[in-house]
């Protein structure tokens, strides 16, 4: 029984562990003080989000997530890119909301594309009739949806140097709820006309500059707050299995007191 209640419990913690091509995403409620201007702002701004790294001998790029149910959070730090180009440098975060991964994006695929020095965002959705567009198509924002690009400040974690810096919140309902979904995050410097992001094995110099689906990794909600239900329905849920878990146990030692 022990082992169950610590298995319990490691579900209610958030988790910072990235897999491979996973990274694990918690519910959070600490987010709400997140000041959106393109930028680590404070010492601990983004502190309660996963974190992924990317560090090779060409490009230094990281990246941080989290959600509060209705939003999912994304800090963008593009170490590499020491030279923030207004309006051409990027960053991009795609969902694949059905994870479908298959080679041509589908209506259920969505690209978010912030740009430097702006508070300009776009949504592009798969199941364009295009190739030369990359199967994607351009349609009207959520009302709800954040993205801005702007130069690192000293608080950035990860380099002290200036360099773009990018923060978004999309609305989940955009692409719709589920425990795993595909996901793509990346960065254009457009002086370099290189692109950096994760994973690693998507990244393809050609236009167009967004890999296909199949090669994006995955997003994982460990404890289901995502899918599941909303933050009032999580905590009486975890709370009514803790209870019968303590009653069952109090039962098991009676019994055996009275024998």
């Amino acid at each position: 029984m022990e082992k169950i209640f610590f298995i319990f419990m490691l579900l209610l913690v958030s988790v910072n562990i990235v897999y491979a091509d996973e990274v694990l995403i918690t519910l959070t409620t600490r987010l709400d003080d997140i000041k959106f201007d393109g930028k680590w702002t404070y010492e601990n701004e983004w502190k309660p989000s996963s974190l992924v790294m990317i560090k090779n001998n060409d490009a230094s790029f990281v990246y941080r997530i989290a959600h509060d149910y209705e939003n999912l959070f994304v800090y963008v730090s593009a170490i590499s890119d020491k030279t923030p180009s207004k309006s051409t440098d990027r960053a991009i975060v795609c969902i694949d909301g059905a994870n479908s991964g298959k080679k041509k994006p589908t209506i259920d695929n969505f690209c978010f594309i912030s740009t430097m020095g702006t508070s300009k965002v776009y949504t592009l959705q798969g199941g364009g009739d295009f190739g030369q567009n990359g199967f994607y198509k351009t349609v009207d924002n959520h009302p709800k949806l954040i993205g801005i690009g702007a130069v690192s400040t000293e608080f950035d974690k990860y380099s002290k140097t200036p360099h773009s810096s990018y923060e978004f919140k999309i609305p989940v309902e955009i692409f719709g709820r589920s425990n795993v979904y595909g996901l793509y995050v990346g960065v254009f410097d457009s002086n370099t006309s290189n692109q950096y992001g994760w994973p690693q094995e998507a990244i393809q110099e050609k236009y167009p500059f967004i890999p296909n689906p199949e090669s994006w990794g995955q997003m994982i909600s460990p404890d289901k707050t995502l899918p599941e239900f909303e933050i009032p329905s999580v905590m009486l849920f975890s709370t009514l299995i803790f209870l019968i878990f303590l009653s069952k146990r109090k039962m098991s030692v009676f019994k055996f007191s009275k024998y």
